[in-house]
């Protein structure tokens, strides 16, 4: 009789397609997320962040740099305080107004400042009275030859290479002085720039004090 239940043979195939995947990983903790790709520029290494190098997001955390990044605002939190901007802006508008004031009487305010440096010292040179002023060497060769045109100072001697040569104030210079002093003193005021006695004090300790700071 034959047998009811036959063991099946499996089935062989000449040479048979070796698996591609001989010990497949099993698939367990699947993500849909991409690997990250190593980044092989400068600054990677053993122990180095994936993606550190220069192509990295720059720092926008709380603290970062706002000026860091090609695309970062400048200031982007607000603008800053800037007191020397401030400054330069308020400077603009006082020379206008002293430029206006010396006008009055035919000076310039450098001029001004030039005659008012020697009513309190004769014997200062050319090289002094531009550092007093704060004024270039070659724009202070102009302003005093202006002056001494006029009449309104002289030098003191013949002067000469390698001698100290004075320049002094002279009665015309001194009188154009005074006479300009008034509108000087009101434009000064207090009053006339808004603040109270106490503050304009504090005011020049505070610009003289930035002068010095910087020069």
């Amino acid at each position: 009789m034959p047998d009811l239940n036959p063991t099946p043979t499996p089935a062989t195939h000449p040479n048979p397609e070796p698996d591609p995947h001989p010990n497949p990983e099993p698939l367990t903790g699947l993500s849909t997320r991409a690997a990250p790709v190593p980044n092989t520029g400068p600054g990677t290494g053993p122990g180095t962040e994936p993606n550190a190098g220069p192509s990295a997001e720059p720092d926008t955390g709380p603290g970062a740099d706002p000026s860091a990044g090609p695309n970062a605002e400048p200031w982007s939190e607000g603008e800053p305080d800037l007191p020397l901007w401030e400054l330069i802006q308020t400077s603009h508008v006082v020379a206008r107004r002293f430029t206006e004031v010396f006008a009055t009487v035919g000076l310039t305010p450098t001029q001004f400042g030039v005659l008012a440096s020697l009513a309190d010292r004769d014997d200062l040179t050319q090289a002094e009275l531009a550092r007093a002023i704060m004024v270039r060497p070659q724009s202070m060769n102009e302003l005093f030859r202006s002056l001494l045109e006029r009449g309104l100072v002289e030098r003191e001697g013949p002067g000469g290479r390698g001698r100290r040569t004075g320049v002094r104030i002279t009665a015309a210079g001194r009188e154009l002085l005074y006479r300009a002093q008034p509108a000087v003193t009101k434009f000064n005021a207090p009053r006339t720039i808004g603040l109270s006695p106490t503050e304009s004090t504090e005011f020049i300790r505070m610009l003289r004090l930035v002068r010095e700071r910087l020069t």
